[in-house]
């Protein structure tokens, strides 16, 4: 027998007891800041350095991961737009973007991978970007885009959104559900975890395919 545990403690508790199977640890995160890096060393993957935009439109240092001998990219969202690269008085969700983000996946494809790991945790945005590259998303909230348990509601505050900002927030994606509505037939207001890092999954989760 095989198992598979996250947390060290469980390991330890059950290699006292003497075991006859095989236990594999492995720490995991939540989809959020740190989730990208236990996959990268866990699957003995190489990092790739570049520099990207912060939310701010700045030029930061970053990283992704290359695992599976470089066929799969492991990013994490929270290296290019996240809110540990804002200060308490930067936090500015209307202003916040998602494009570094998309630059790591841009750089990510340039190197020819046939999948991408996205961890979705820890954005300072609130901008539901669309992709039309295929993801694997990590996250570990369900929420929908709009609505009291949408994306401006529950994750504005947390990234400096001001009630007034909210409702600005809640209008903008509002119109980006209904121009994707009539584009598409398709409600992306519907969607299970359509709320995850300030939307930037719904395009996804539609396989949307951005016009040009």
């Amino acid at each position: 027998m095989n198992i598979l545990i996250a947390p060290n403690a469980i390991q330890k508790g059950l290699l006292r007891s003497s075991p006859s199977f095989h236990c594999t640890c492995f720490p995991i995160g939540d989809g959020g800041d740190g989730t990208a890096k236990l996959i990268i060393e866990k699957f003995n993957g190489t990092y790739v350095s570049t520099s990207v935009r912060d939310p701010l439109g700045r030029v930061v240092k970053s990283t992704f991961g290359l695992i599976e001998d470089g066929k799969t990219a492991v990013i994490e969202m929270a290296d290019a737009s996240g809110l540990r690269l804002l200060s308490a008085d930067e936090l500015s969700p209307l202003l916040a973007s998602s494009y570094g983000a998309g630059e790591l996946i841009s750089l990510a494809l340039d190197e020819r991978v046939s999948g991408i790991v996205l961890c979705m945790g820890g954005s300072a945005t609130v901008d539901a970007r669309i992709w039309s590259t295929e993801l694997t998303i990590l996250c570990d909230v369900d929420n929908q885009l709009l609505g009291d348990s949408g994306s401006a509601a529950v994750f504005g505050p947390q990234k400096g959104a001001s009630a007034d900002d909210m409702a600005s927030l809640e209008l903008a994606l509002s119109r980006f559900r209904d121009v994707a509505l009539r584009k598409t037939g398709k409600d992306m207001a519907l969607l299970k975890h359509g709320g995850t890092a300030g939307g930037f999954e719904v395009g996804n989760l539609l396989k949307l395919r951005p016009s040009v």
